[in-house]
């Protein structure tokens, strides 16, 4: 008997299932979807969810809300808990010390079950011994730059110290042509157009 049809505005019966279209909602990739939810994504439970018509109308239907501000906000907030992960999150936490030799070695199975897996974005292995030869993360640089972004921590423009005290509007195409060509400006130049601190008063406190 097929499953009549679901308009995906009532809250599925199962949690689990709701959770997992809560997730799936927010834009989460199948796995992480079921891993957020609370669930195995290792038994293929996710495969089951999206087959499911219930389950496939309730995310429709929450994905409707996209452009809401509580969307928005949960948005924003899985964002920066992913990012946040990135930037600060350390490999050093599941890496075992060799006792002997000091060499470093990555505990796999540890790093596979925790919330860091998801930061290796690339992996290699030994074709004969299938040990990890090679891997790479998501880079925590970048993961702190868009997170300064998002928070309004913008780095200031490079250009800014050739605008104070100018009219941008009552420039010509040449002048905003050749500050635009301008090498970008460090800290050392910038302190060089800077006026000298005068020289320290004398304490006449005794």
């Amino acid at each position: 008997m097929a499953e009549p049809a679901i308009k995906g505005s009532e809250r599925l019966r199962s949690d689990k299932e709701e959770a997992y279209a809560q997730e799936r909602a927010f834009g989460y990739r199948m796995c992480e979807a079921a891993r957020r939810a609370g669930l195995n994504d290792r038994t293929g439970i996710q495969t089951k969810y999206e087959v499911k018509p219930r389950v496939q109308a309730r995310i429709t239907f929450l994905r409707r809300d996209d452009q809401t501000n509580e969307m928005h906000q949960a948005k924003r907030r899985h964002l920066e808990e992913r990012l946040e992960l990135v930037a600060f999150g350390s490999l050093f936490e599941y890496t075992d010390i060799d006792p002997k030799g000091g060499a470093p070695k990555i505990n796999w199975q540890r790093l596979a079950n925790s919330d860091l897996a998801q930061t290796v974005n690339e992996f290699r292995m030994d074709k004969d011994t299938g040990t990890v030869v090679q891997f790479r993360r998501d880079d925590a640089l970048s993961a702190i730059s868009q997170l300064r972004e998002m928070r309004g921590y913008k780095a200031a423009d490079r250009h800014a110290h050739l605008l104070l005290g100018r009219n941008i509007d009552q420039l010509t195409d040449e002048e905003l042509l050749r500050i635009a060509s301008a090498p970008p400006v460090t800290i050392d130049a910038v302190a060089e157009e800077l006026p000298p601190l005068p020289p320290p008063q004398k304490d006449d406190c005794r």
